[in-house]
């Protein structure tokens, strides 16, 4: 596996831990501080954030999930 692809999971993973987390953060308080944790190590090495998150986002509201 090449390095691109490598940075390519570890991005992917860590918006799906971090959405993972944001939808059941109004149920328990564990879930809102691991939220703010995923997306803190996430800029602590990449700088897209906000633009992979909405692109997650927009791939799950078409395939209806």
């Amino acid at each position: 596996m090449d390095r691109q692809k490598q940075i390519l999971g570890v991005k992917q993973a860590l918006i799906e831990c971090y959405l993972h987390h944001e939808s059941k953060q109004k149920v328990s308080y564990h879930h809102e501080v691991r939220t703010k944790e995923v997306k803190q190590l996430y800029d602590s090495m990449f700088s897209d954030f906000q633009t992979k998150l909405e692109q997650v986002r927009r791939w799950q509201d078409e395939l209806g999930s």
